[in-house]
């Protein structure tokens, strides 16, 4: 038989699939250039860490640590330390109050202090003189009464104390020296005085300290 007579017909419709397995396949083209795919990847890396970071940061046991190492603890102010007892506040005096006049018209309002002994305020624009009557009330004549000043800023020291009398008489005191430490809780300066008041009548404790004048009334008993 001839070589042309030894082949099978093909059926009609039938296709070699050797022909089309062995044409190559077109290559499949990239959407992203290089460039791009290295940004894409970049930007994806940097949202998982992002991610991560504030997971790690809602945790209570990393805000502690945060907490402890970067932010400084408020350090807590000293107490405030004032002489005589700070729970004890002092008596108060209305602001139009008339705290003495010539004559004892009216005398220095009496009220007790944070000790329980008796002080007046002194007639003075600033109100920074006080009087403690060490001896208490009421003052007498032909004694030693121990009386405790405390003088404020304004006055210039060292402060000038006199007394005077209902007639115009002026006695100094038989002592006049300042004092240390004190539970007094008022203003100023402490000083102690001690007057002999010879006559009965209203007695003017006369300060001054420079261009600052502060009288005491008292009545004299």
């Amino acid at each position: 038989m001839k070589e042309s007579e030894s082949e099978q017909p093909q059926k009609d419709g039938e296709i070699e699939i050797s022909d089309l397995d062995s044409s190559p396949s077109p290559a499949r083209k990239s959407r992203f250039a290089p460039r791009q795919r290295v940004l894409i990847v970049i930007l994806l890396n940097s949202l998982l860490i992002l991610a991560l970071v504030l997971i790690l940061v809602n945790t209570v046991s990393v805000r502690e640590l945060v907490n402890t190492v970067f932010i400084r603890p408020t350090p807590v102010p000293s107490p405030i330390v004032t002489r005589g007892p700070p729970s004890v506040l002092f008596p108060t005096f209305p602001a139009n109050a008339r705290l003495g006049g010539p004559g004892c018209l009216p005398p220095s309002p009496l009220d007790p202090s944070n000790a329980g002994i008796p002080e007046a305020p002194g007639t003075t624009p600033a109100r920074d003189l006080w009087a403690l009557f060490l001896g208490g009330i009421p003052v007498v004549t032909n004694n030693e009464n121990k009386i405790a000043l405390r003088i404020g800023d304004h006055f210039q020291e060292p402060p000038h104390v006199v007394g005077i009398g209902p007639d115009g008489q002026h006695i100094p005191p038989i002592s006049f020296d300042e004092h240390g430490d004190s539970s007094w809780n008022r203003p100023g300066v402490e000083w102690g005085a001690v007057f002999i008041f010879p006559v009965k009548g209203c007695w003017d404790v006369h300060v001054t300290g420079g261009t600052t004048i502060g009288d005491v009334w008292i009545v004299v008993s």
